[in-house]
């Protein structure tokens, strides 16, 4: 789906039902599972939200996923990869990928946030949700939601939108205004104390 102004009802119940029409890919019939690439997918979502034509107040990536990244950026997988060797190389290979992708969406002032589909083996990571705590998300507020499973994804997402829309959001303008008072608050108290 293309960037969707929503305006009212409507709107949201038309962009809904457009989401619901979307089916999960499958990249290689051979494999169903499929691979995982969390990094490829943080680095196209930062460049759609840089280069949609809107502006927003808050821009947030949701990341929903049940496995770990276990690929290159580009999708390859060289030499062991991150599927195989010990467990230092899935580290330095895999942790690295996405983590670079992730500080660069957070450097944006993206924030992410995440879906954990609880089905899979981490490699050793502990649970799926922690895995994305300490690797994937990021920013202020950022935080992630858990499925059991597949079928446990639409309310845990129905949760998760609740939760950031729920968030204050204050425009940068008030953001600078607020601070601004604030500052010159401080100053007046300063040269208060200085006069007494």
């Amino acid at each position: 789906l293309d960037w969707t102004l929503l305006q009212n009802a409507a709107d949201s119940a038309a962009f809904a039902s457009a989401v619901g029409a979307i089916a999960r890919p499958v990249v290689d019939p051979n494999d169903p599972k499929g691979d995982t690439n969390i990094a490829s997918g943080i680095a196209a979502a930062a460049s759609s939200i840089q280069n949609n034509g809107f502006e927003g107040n808050r821009l947030v990536i949701d990341i929903s996923t049940d496995g770990v990244q276990n690929t290159e950026l580009d999708g390859t997988q060289p030499g062991a990869g991150c599927h195989g060797g010990d467990l230092v190389q899935f580290q330095q290979t895999c942790f690295d990928v996405v983590e670079a992708q992730r500080d660069a969406a957070a450097l944006a002032g993206i924030v992410i946030n995440g879906i954990a589909i609880e089905t899979e083996f981490t490699f050793g990571q502990g649970t799926l949700h922690e895995y994305l705590e300490d690797h994937v998300i990021a920013g202020d507020g950022s935080f992630v939601a858990i499925s059991g499973d597949f079928n446990a994804f639409g309310g845990a997402l129905a949760e998760k939108l609740a939760q950031e829309l729920s968030a204050p959001v204050i425009p940068i303008p008030a953001a600078v205004y607020l601070f601004g008072s604030a500052l010159l608050g401080l100053v007046g108290l300063a040269r208060r104390r200085k006069i007494h």
